[in-house]
């Protein structure tokens, strides 16, 4: 699946969630729009509730391009989802 591809299912469900990149939170129409079409092509996993990472040429997980966040840009619930990682660690889950 790619980049694009990711994106355009957010689009289309309508998802209400900020993706970030380490520098600011996009919109997934605004990623859309914003990012060349090299960049949109790069092969691509989301873990739903979590993240979107980059699939290396040998077919395994490379670095986290987006983080999903929860909620609006200026509100205080604007923490990464990715939290929920840490909750199921603490519950026996997941281990480090």
């Amino acid at each position: 699946m790619s980049l694009q591809e990711i994106l355009e299912k957010f689009v289309r469900d309508e998802a209400a969630c900020q993706l970030w990149d380490g520098s600011r939170n996009w919109k997934a129409d605004e990623l859309l729009g914003a990012l060349p079409q090299t960049r949109l092509l790069t092969r691509a996993y989301l873990q739903p509730g979590l993240y979107i990472a980059e699939i290396s040429e040998a077919g395994y997980l490379g670095r986290v391009m987006y983080t999903l966040k929860a909620g609006g840009i200026n509100t205080n619930q604007d923490r990464p989802v990715g939290i929920a990682l840490g909750v199921a660690i603490r519950r026996g889950l997941l281990q480090r």
